[in-house]
């Protein structure tokens, strides 16, 4: 599959024969600030993004990109947002 680079070993399966992203379940607690944020304020620079270690795994995951010290989801990072409760990314 041409998107199979994109995940971690293990992260990526296919479903339909579509890839399914990673799981919540897999991502640490600060890979899940960052979606939230990523996916709630848009795209964030450096200087902003609450977990610099968090970006990183989205970005390994194929779930965030981060190019000239701007970060942003990648669609399968939005998809993945989406499956969670919007009031969880805004504290409530």
């Amino acid at each position: 599959m041409l998107t199979d680079h994109l995940f971690r070993k293990g992260a990526a399966a296919m479903h339909d024969g579509q890839p399914m992203i990673a799981s919540k379940l897999e991502l640490s607690p600060c890979a899940v600030s960052v979606l939230g944020q990523l996916f709630v304020e848009g795209p964030m620079s450096d200087d902003n993004i609450t977990s610099r270690a968090g970006r990183c795994e989205l970005v390994s995951a194929g779930l965030a990109f981060h190019e000239a010290g701007l970060s942003s989801l990648t669609p399968d990072g939005v998809r993945l947002a989406r499956e969670w409760d919007p009031p969880r990314f805004n504290g409530a």
